[in-house]
């Protein structure tokens, strides 16, 4: 791609010393630049998801985190953000079918659930008490159930990636999950052509779907992320 001349470079012939002459010609040229990328190839993660190389399996499994949080995401000194949940479920490409759909609840090791992280998770403390396990053990509990280390997995952005390795890199605990994650919002703006990210209810809303049962309940979430992804995959 052809760069405009820098400030202060001998400007070429065509350009006037008019600075609104300038930027007239400037934005003229940007927008020629912009057409020539529309017209080249666009790699195989941009294409529509049922033309798509994507790698993947026929099994997947859909997580979503509901971590710690505080208000502004002003993070308490001595706390890191931790799981408290994750919403798993499994999405059968050849059936369709969408099964296993759970929520594991996690005893946060580095922090504490506050009012804030309640309101909007509607985890309380109590429940984690009643029903959590440790971040370890949730991690040997997918094992078992999902076998999910030669399985494609999926989650609707990056951050439900990121924060499992982060834990299991900070805890010193075996990552369950394959190298395989696919980033549903990712794969739905490059399947829609969209300029920016969408959030989840607002894609559901984008395929004339509803969405399913609370959201911020990890397991609800999940499942709504799997119907975007299936509806991808027609």
């Amino acid at each position: 791609m052809q760069d405009i001349p820098e400030y202060g470079k001998k400007l070429p012939v065509f350009f006037s010393s008019s600075s609104s002459h300038y930027l007239k010609v400037k934005k003229v040229k940007w927008k020629q630049e912009l057409e020539k990328v529309k017209k080249l190839p666009l790699p195989y993660i941009h294409l529509p998801a049922n033309h798509t190389i994507m790698k993947t399996t026929n099994q997947i499994i859909v997580i979503d985190l509901e971590a710690t949080c505080w208000e502004y995401d002003k993070i308490p000194p001595g706390q890191r953000t931790d799981i408290i949940e994750i919403g798993i479920c499994e999405l059968n490409r050849t059936t369709r079918e969408i099964s296993k759909k759970q929520s594991i609840y996690v005893i946060p090791e580095r922090s504490k659930i506050n009012k804030f992280c309640t309101d909007l998770t509607g985890i309380t403390p109590k429940l984690i008490e009643e029903r959590g396990i440790y971040f370890e053990e949730a991690c040997e509990k997918i094992r078992d159930e999902y076998h999910p280390a030669s399985i494609a997995w999926a989650g609707f952005g990056a951050f439900d990636k990121d924060q499992i390795v982060e834990q299991c890199d900070y805890l010193g605990i075996e990552n369950p999950f394959s190298g395989n994650y696919i980033n549903i919002m990712h794969q739905f703006k490059a399947y829609n052509g969209l300029y920016k990210m969408m959030g989840l209810k607002r894609a559901l809303k984008a395929l004339n779907m509803e969405f399913e049962g609370h959201h911020h309940s990890g397991a609800d979430d999940a499942y709504n992320a799997a119907r975007i992804l299936r509806e991808m995959m027609k």
